[in-house]
């Protein structure tokens, strides 16, 4: 099964009961919350708080195509930051999906804040319950802190107008309203009834890739921060061709896509996100001329600093 936000499965070992995937050079998002840094890095890496909500949005998009894969839906059932890969873009790239399908539910059952109250009663893993861990892992992604008594502490956050409190220091100016909504968002996945939940295709997603979408248009580089890297920023890479965009469009799903790469993959039959594996409402692509200034000021920036 093939995503851009889902890691490479390169093969199976049932004996052992190991996955082997492609190397991810920045480690996962764990690493990049406790600081620490990926084996062969130069340091650890920083997520600023546009990257966190970027990654919430695609580890969503990530669940959407395996919730909705043929012939039969897949539940992740082990989601948390260690399973949310980070590759040379920064990309989230999800690991361990179908772990649950492959080896038995029992595997995924192990007592953990990141388990859902129904799945930790005996109840078998569940789409909704995936929701469940994937609101903790948005938690974390907000306030850096560990999973442990998280869902409480941001409840009680949240109903004393204290979110501000809790935001990550390390992610740089979340802003407010932002984070207030991403916290809402999250609170809502880890409802205690799973019926409670929202659902995936037509609310969390949606909401999350307005979001990401609200952050992406906020973020502007400085020409120094720009000019001493050569690496673009994961917010100016085609989720198709994981190039450099050119031409930057968003498409009905609400993702970004360099024009080239979606038009020919509208052309090549696909009715459907390549994001988010649901019917496109319709074929209009509209310029982002915000992520095309970005990336013009990149391409200045880095020119300039090679000169």
């Amino acid at each position: 099964m093939q995503h851009p936000n889902l890691l490479p499965l390169l093969g199976v070992c049932p004996e052992s009961r190991q996955f082997v995937y492609g190397l991810m050079q920045n480690g996962s998002v764990d690493d990049a919350l406790h600081g620490r840094r990926p084996p062969g890095a130069a340091g650890p890496v920083r997520l600023d708080w546009a990257a966190r909500t970027r990654l919430g949005c695609e580890a969503a998009a990530a669940l959407q195509h395996l919730h909705t894969a043929h012939p039969m839906p897949i539940v992740h059932g082990r989601l948390q930051p260690s399973t949310i890969l980070l590759d040379e873009h920064l990309r989230g790239r999800l690991g361990d999906a179908g772990v649950a399908a492959t080896f038995g539910a029992h595997q995924v059952r192990q007592a953990t804040p990141y388990l859902a109250p129904e799945v930790a009663a005996g109840c078998q893993p569940t789409p909704a319950s995936d929701l469940y861990s994937l609101g903790v892992v948005l938690l974390q992604l907000l306030t850096g802190s560990e999973p442990a008594g998280l869902v409480r502490h941001m409840a009680d956050a949240a109903r004393t107008g204290a979110i501000d409190c809790t935001t990550d220091p390390c992610a740089g100016g979340w802003p407010l309203e932002d984070a207030v909504k991403l916290c809402q968002l999250a609170l809502r996945c880890t409802a205690e009834d799973a019926g409670s939940r929202p659902r995936l295709a037509s609310d969390l997603l949606p909401a999350l890739c307005r979001l990401s979408g609200r952050a992406e248009s906020a973020v502007r580089l400085s020409t120094s921060t720009s000019a001493s890297s050569q690496e673009p920023p994961a917010m100016l890479i085609c989720p198709i061709t994981q190039d450099l965009m050119e031409d930057p469009v968003v498409a009905a799903d609400g993702f970004t896509y360099s024009r080239a790469a979606i038009e020919e993959w509208q052309r090549s039959g696909h009715d459907t996100s390549p994001m988010t594996n649901l019917r496109l409402a319709h074929r209009h692509l509209t310029p982002n001329y915000t992520l095309r200034s970005v990336a013009l000021e990149w391409r200045a920036a880095r020119d300039k600093g090679l000169s």
